[in-house]
């Protein structure tokens, strides 16, 4: 016979955990871009189910500027990625609220 507080145990712990924020979690690449396939426990991601952080693409350009005299910036550059994730290569990834989207956060590696 169960308890008469364990329903209402159960109620209080599915609304507490309702505000939690979710985790992060890490996947593994399949396949790299442009054919983006993720592996994140038993569930498979493709390009469709993602977001990815725009510096992780190849080609990726950023500008930056430089000064010799620390008062005139005026001076642009440019950086260009030319590389991008790799099978096997291990990343964060981040659900959004409705689970139907993950976020590719950045890569990470064990030391």
């Amino acid at each position: 016979m169960k308890s008469p507080y364990s329903r209402f145990i159960k109620i209080m712990r599915e609304q507490g955990s309702y505000y939690n924020p979710p985790a992060i979690q890490i996947g593994e690449i399949i396949s790299p871009p442009p054919n983006l396939k993720i592996r994140v426990g038993d569930l498979q991601l493709d390009k469709d189910d993602v977001l990815i952080a725009d510096y992780l693409l190849a080609d990726y350009t950023r500008e930056y500027q430089t000064s010799s005299d620390k008062i005139s910036w005026s001076i642009s550059n440019y950086i260009k990625w030319v590389d991008t994730l790799k099978q096997g290569d291990l990343v964060a990834l981040l659900a959004t609220a409705d689970k139907q989207t993950y976020i590719v956060l950045c890569k990470v590696v064990k030391p």
